[in-house]
């Protein structure tokens, strides 16, 4: 059965890069914050409002408390190697104590973090971001130090038990004699009793020395009391310690769980990359593997794992230098092709070459470097690299082939504007003369039509000639090389629109042109462009007692555009499209004089410097026309 499509709608990917459980900084290359994910704003206790367009180090400074801070230094430095390197930076754990709000009682709090940027390209190869991306490792960090703080209480706790099991020893020693002497004293009070009247004198002794044993063992039971109960606040102290140590367990075994975890994740992104993720230890064997990887070489996981590098993957021709460069890195610290894109050959298991693309990063671990080659197969690419070169190679003919049928046209071309210039004026001629010699020789027998119909003639025959002049400017504007050079429109507008009052000194019009309309462009044809333009506002705005006609600039979707505005007899937007023809009149000839290639004129000049023409209009309310230039054309000032 056959399912219904359905439409799929755009995702928000704002919506999912802020709610992605990571945390994720945007930077511009000026490290200003332009982006950020809800678990980053939970984790430093901050708000989207308050940080966004702000710079990354006036929201997160330094703690001014700590004694000797390194976040600020630390991270500006791997910020500026990723605008340097154009690569990816992976820094260590750093100490970066956050800001607490008000409203939690304000000053910093410890934390560790440990950050990688990484750098986004924007279409011209340029960085046009920085994806500042942290893990929150104070809870790790914590861990560690508590476990060292705990084997230190332990061993207090041990000490101090040993202690007070002597203690307990010495008294249980101290109450044995107590009772050795209480059994003494029974028995030497029988005696007494017996002689009482012989040893009068030494029985008072006897009670002195009773009342001060007897003060003695009082002393001893309150001793062996203040003994057991300190022994049963040790105890609950000891037991009270055991219980915040099994907590602190637990947690520990939660974080190394949650570690596990994103071990797993990691482990997850690497197998389902597109490019093959390959790692290396300091001795050039092999110690990751992905899946990709396995597609692309030809060897499984399980195989390569512990194998050199270089007998695995790289051409017999390049494995000595590759092992020089291990061992110089390893020496100085520096390797050429370290965290940067190159391209270099390869080797499959099947022996056969092919062209990648190869990305190294080191990264220091317990003393030692790890190396991860991300590599991406650029067969295709290469393939279409060639095809563009055999394509560019064609249309490079194809040009040069088409640029000699232009040359041959225009050369046609000049050859009918030749042909125009000199074989129609000279008939045109004949007739304006004749005509001019009939009315000069025969006026007097022809009637007043007659007169009216030979005097029709020779103006025919001068708005030919005329017709004759437009076309074959008009052919021209389409022939030679555009100039580019700065010109200032409104200079230009001014000086047509007084050569325009010249003509017409009576008539009241009001003429508006805005200042500083510089351009870049050819001066020539722009102002043949605007001759016409404001000629024609000047014309058409002649049946007004006070005319007003305005040239300035304004804007239409974020492009400079030019204006040409006047409030004469305007036209009907129904025959819009006609505007631009040749021959074309949206009005009578007998009411306004002209040939029908003023306009014309005016759109292959604008199209030429690179830009648009069209008009807006209201009949007898006026006319606009607009016009753009082109980008290499714009505003100068």
């Amino acid at each position: 059965m056959t399912r219904p499509s359905r439409s799929l709608s755009t995702p928000d990917f704002r919506a999912l890069f802020e709610s992605t459980p990571g945390l994720y900084l945007v930077l511009t290359p000026d490290l200003t914050i332009v982006a950020v994910s809800d678990a980053y704003l939970q984790a430093t206790m901050t708000k989207r409002a308050e940080i966004l367009g702000r710079g990354l180090f006036d929201v997160f400074p330094d703690n001014p408390d700590d004694p000797g801070p390194t976040g600020v230094s630390n991270l500006s430095a791997s910020l500026e190697r990723v605008l340097r390197n154009r690569t990816s930076d992976a820094m260590a754990v750093q100490k970066y104590d956050i800001r607490r709000p008000a409203s939690q009682g304000g000053g910093f709090e410890e934390r560790y973090w440990s950050p990688v940027n990484s750098p986004v390209f924007g279409p011209n190869q340029q960085i046009a971001y920085i994806i500042h991306q942290v893990e929150d490792v104070t809870e790790v960090v914590r861990l560690q130090q508590v476990g060292s703080e705990q084997h230190r209480l332990i061993e207090r706790l041990r000490t101090h038990a040993s202690e007070m099991e002597a203690e307990i020893f010495r008294t249980t020693q101290q109450i044995q004699i107590t009772e050795r002497l209480r059994t003494r004293a029974a028995d030497m009070e029988v005696e007494i009793f017996r002689r009482a009247q012989q040893i009068q004198e030494v029985n008072n002794q006897l009670r002195r020395e009773l009342d001060a044993r007897r003060k003695a063992e009082e002393a001893l039971r309150r001793a062996h009391d203040e003994l057991e109960g300190r022994v049963r606040e040790r105890t609950a102290k000891l037991a009270s310690a055991n219980k915040e140590l099994e907590a602190e367990i637990i947690e520990r075994k939660q974080a190394e769980e949650e570690f596990r975890q994103s071990e797993a994740r990691l482990r997850s992104v690497l197998d389902s990359a597109l490019d093959a993720v390959v790692g290396m230890d300091t001795d050039g064997l092999i110690t990751d593997w992905n899946p990709r990887a396995e597609t692309i070489f030809g060897w499984n996981r399980a195989e390569v794992l512990g194998r050199p590098l270089a007998e695995t993957i790289i051409p017999p021709r390049y494995r000595e230098a590759h092992r020089r460069g291990l061992q110089h890195f390893l020496a100085t610290g520096e390797g050429p092709v370290l965290n940067r894109r190159i391209e270099i050959t390869a080797l499959r298991r099947d022996e056969t070459e092919f062209p990648v693309e190869l990305s190294v990063t080191p990264l220091k671990t317990h003393g030692s470097y790890q190396f991860s080659a991300f590599i991406t197969d650029i067969t295709d690419r290469k393939r279409a690299e060639e095809r563009i070169l055999q394509l560019n190679a064609q249309l490079e003919q194809r040009v040069r082939e088409r640029t000699a049928q232009l040359e041959a046209s225009n050369k046609e071309l000049e050859a009918f504007s030749y042909a125009v210039s000199h074989d129609l004026r000279a008939p045109l001629r004949g007739i304006d003369g004749f005509s001019q010699a009939l009315l000069e020789d025969y006026a007097d027998t022809l009637d007043v039509e007659g007169k009216d119909y030979l005097q029709r003639v020779p103006a025919a025959a001068q708005h030919m000639g005329q017709l004759i002049d437009d076309l074959l400017n008009l052919s021209r504007l389409t022939r030679g090389e555009i100039r580019r050079e700065p010109v200032d429109l409104s200079a230009l507008a001014r000086t047509i629109v007084a050569d325009l009052q010249k003509t017409e000194p009576d008539r009241r019009v009001t003429c508006v042109i805005a200042e500083g309309l510089v351009v870049k462009g050819d001066p020539h044809l722009l102002r043949l462009a605007l001759v016409n333009l404001l000629g024609n506002a000047w014309k058409f705005t002649g049946r007004q007692a006070c005319a007003r006609i305005e040239f300035g600039l304004t804007q239409r979707n974020g492009t400079p555009t030019y204006f040409v505005r006047d409030d004469g007899v305007g036209f009907d937007m129904a025959y819009v499209g006609k505007l631009f023809g040749a021959f074309q009149r949206l009005h009578d000839s007998s009411q306004f004089q002209g040939t029908g290639i003023g306009l014309v004129t005016v759109q292959r000049i604008i199209h030429r410097q690179g830009g648009q023409i069209w008009a807006e209009a209201v009949v007898e309310q006026g006319a606009t026309f607009y016009f753009t230039l082109g980008a290499e054309m714009t505003v100068a000032v």
